[in-house]
């Protein structure tokens, strides 16, 4: 194959991808775009051996780009697009506001979505922009950071080992900022005891109806009643038990060679044993692939196991001839 472009332009610029063995031998490009400006900014292979192109764009609905400008004063918006293994396009998503809007950085999080980190005008000049997406590209919430007066410029994104965000970048004209971000998980069940006319007592010392508890509390809980100075008999026990997260599995290459070896490593299963497919346990799996398989993991803690995570599939060797 001649390393040259092999697709025609689509508009005034384009994203341009060139995938290489590990000897520098092109084993495809792809050419993407609309009919306007698109700038590609950051990339990241994903979980499915896959990967996803980020960058920036002022292109309308035309192209390779199904979705138009987020607002027709915009003149640039985030633009992310998902690839296969071979390059072939899955989907894309375009995601923007009223003023520019710049994607610098991507990242794949523990629950298998995306994080897109970038800057764009909000509270003061220009802020940190954060858009969580579902592994298809829908967005599920976005946060913006910054100040009043300075502008603060966000340039990388990073998955902490307790599975929170670190978020860096510069704020005015010479200072560096981070910002560590931890994903809501204030989730609660509402406990409530019926069939007393006087006041309710909870075992954990509560007093009152009904009872808020952290979804991530494991324990037993009963309820008395207490009406004119009498109790009852402590109620039946309803048990509460923590869900454990899912982990996510990392891989160090989107493709092997003959010879090489791949390591995934699962994520998000801090204090816990993590159990693969076949039975194999530890934090990282070596793998020296003879025919192409899935692995999965899951993470027990407390003797609570997670859900199984996202399958990766891990191509056999490949032979260059």
């Amino acid at each position: 194959m001649p390393n040259v472009k092999t697709e025609a332009s689509r508009g005034s610029f384009d994203y341009w991808l060139v995938k290489i063995n590990s000897t520098g031998q092109l084993l495809w490009n792809k050419t993407l775009g609309g009919d306007g400006r698109d700038l590609v900014t950051c990339a990241i292979g994903t979980p499915d051996g896959g990967y996803v192109i980020g960058g920036n764009s002022n292109s309308n609905k035309s192209g390779d780009k199904t979705q138009g400008p987020s607002n027709a004063k915009s003149d640039n918006d985030y633009w992310i697009v998902k690839l296969d293994a071979r390059g072939n396009k899955l989907w894309d998503k375009n995601f923007g506001g009223f003023d520019p809007d710049n994607l610098f950085s991507i990242i794949t999080t523990k629950d298998g979505g995306l994080l897109l980190g970038g800057s764009s005008y909000g509270m003061g000049s220009e802020d940190f922009w954060l858009i969580k997406t579902d592994k298809v590209g829908q967005q599920l919430w976005d946060k913006s950071l910054g100040s009043d007066f300075d502008d603060e410029a966000l340039h990388a994104v990073a998955l902490a080992q307790d599975g929170s965000y670190i978020l860096g970048g510069n704020k005015g004209d010479n200072n560096f900022t981070l910002f560590k971000l931890q994903e809501n998980t204030n989730i609660t069940y509402t406990l409530t005891a019926t069939g007393c006319n006087g006041t309710v007592k909870w075992n954990n010392g509560t007093t009152g109806n009904p009872l808020k508890i952290s979804a991530g509390t494991t324990g037993n809980y009963t309820a008395t009643c207490t009406t004119n100075g009498c109790s009852s008999e402590a109620s039946k026990a309803l048990s509460i038990v923590a869900k454990t997260n899912t982990p996510v599995i990392q891989v160090s290459n989107g493709y092997v060679c003959a010879g090489s070896s791949i390591t995934l490593t699962a994520l998000g299963c801090d204090a816990g044993e993590l159990i693969w497919t076949g039975g194999l346990k530890g934090n990282s799996l070596v793998i020296t692939p003879k025919k192409t398989q899935s692995y999965r993991v899951i993470c027990i803690k407390s003797g609570i196991p997670s859900d199984s995570s996202t399958a990766v599939t891990i191509p056999k060797e490949i032979h260059i001839t």
